[in-house]
């Protein structure tokens, strides 16, 4: 066998992060790249926006023209988020500690056509003043703070005070200088623990609690990010909030139901080894989930849910039409369920033997289940499922 050429390698390695760049940041093909880690690290286009949205919408009140408005962004990367903000703010700030990404920063915002972008190199930490002083000079009326999600050792950390630079101890510093901050956190992040740490950090600095909300972001079935709206003037509960991004630019917005908790109701009757004509399975999303009111969403609606940490439901099409939100289920309509045992196995896997499979809440990973059923690769339109419900575990194939 030939071996490749170093040459033939940089070509692949240039070839692969272009595909990267193109499938990352459809707009911004020309962008360049110093390293992979900048890729991988930076924010994709559409979150990019839509946080340029959000950033508006905290200093106007509404999501238009911020044209007034300056906007910093202290931990700037590869310059994505701040072409974003540059298209609604009429002032920008881009600073990154590492002089190499300011500086491909500087030749990215002129092959983009980005104008009133100020590029800034400084350590942001609350022992380095000079990062401050240049903050106070440039006025922002909101900062954008996405801070490096990895350890001194290089393991990833998720708590504001791990990441670098620790926002805790920068809240004294910023909220003297801009009346609103716009944080982004690892989706990986305990919610609960962000709204303690960093209202008790606001409390110790101003007397107010300022964490207005946390949005739970996500793009194509995936959590991305946490996002943490702070404002000055605020000292009220902090909201959840879930947000799907749509591939043509809009997304969905869907606050925590503001009612008590409904009492949960399981699955009576609709797992028969017959077909179940009309009826639907309704699966959450990951960023429903990780907002953790997929219960009240889905039985709201008057779904079932399949058990107690089944996070299936079941319903029919009125169900679906009461939810009253988009994007943040994904729901079949349910061909065939039968008890799961080693019988209905064999026969599903000969039916349905070009299927996705999923396996929840069983003593079976979705890879166990599928070659148990003999499917060698997820493929077709057809998704079967094994989940437990009171009454015992079933199958159940949909569409």
């Amino acid at each position: 066998m030939a071996r490749s050429s170093f040459a033939d390698i940089l070509q692949s390695l240039s070839d692969d992060r272009a595909s990267k760049v193109a499938s990352k940041l459809p707009s911004l093909k020309g962008i360049g790249v110093p390293t992979s880690l900048s890729l991988e690290q930076c924010s994709s286009e559409a979150a990019a926006l839509y946080k340029s949205e959000v950033a508006a919408s905290m200093c106007t009140g509404s999501c238009g023209d911020a044209s007034g408005y300056a906007i910093a962004d202290l931990t700037g990367g590869l310059g994505v988020d701040c072409w974003a903000f540059g298209k609604r703010f009429g002032r920008v700030l881009y600073n990154d500690r590492d002089t190499a990404l300011a500086d491909n920063a500087r030749i990215n915002f002129d092959r983009l056509g980005v104008e009133g972008v100020t590029v800034r190199n400084f350590e942001v930490s609350a022992l380095n003043c000079q990062w401050s002083e240049s903050l106070r000079q440039f006025r922002p009326d909101i900062v954008y703070i996405d801070p490096a999600r990895r350890g001194a050792d290089g393991k990833k950390v998720f708590l504001p005070e791990d990441c670098s630079p620790n926002v805790l101890e920068l809240v004294p510093i910023l909220s003297g200088i801009a009346p609103r901050l716009l944080l982004k956190l690892s989706p990986m992040a305990d919610i609960s623990l962000i709204i303690k740490r960093l209202t008790q950090a606001y409390i110790s600095s101003t007397s107010k609690r300022c964490l207005k909300e946390i949005q739970v972001v996500g793009l194509q079935g995936e959590c991305k990010e946490l996002l943490c709206l702070i404002d000055g003037a605020y000292d009220g509960d902090c909201r959840i909030a879930a947000v799907e991004l749509h591939k043509d630019g809009s997304h969905s917005y869907l606050p925590k139901p503001s009612s008590s908790h409904p009492d949960v109701t399981y699955n009576q009757g609709i797992s028969s080894s017959a077909a179940v004509p009309g009826a639907i399975l309704a699966v959450p999303t990951a960023v429903l989930l990780k907002a953790g009111f997929h219960d009240a969403v889905c039985l709201e609606a008057g779904f079932v849910k399949a058990d107690t940490f089944t996070h299936l439901y079941l319903g029919s099409a009125d169900n679906v039409a009461r939810l009253g939100c988009k994007g943040f289920l994904k729901c079949y309509d349910i061909i065939e369920v039968v008890p799961l045992n080693n019988k209905n196995i064999n026969d599903f896997g000969k039916r349905y033997n070009s299927a996705e499979v999923s396996a929840k809440n069983i003593r079976m990973s979705s890879d166990q289940l599928r070659a148990r059923l003999g499917i060698r690769k997820p493929s077709g339109d057809i998704h079967i499922f094994g989940y437990s419900t009171p009454e015992g575990n079933f199958l159940a194939a949909c569409r």
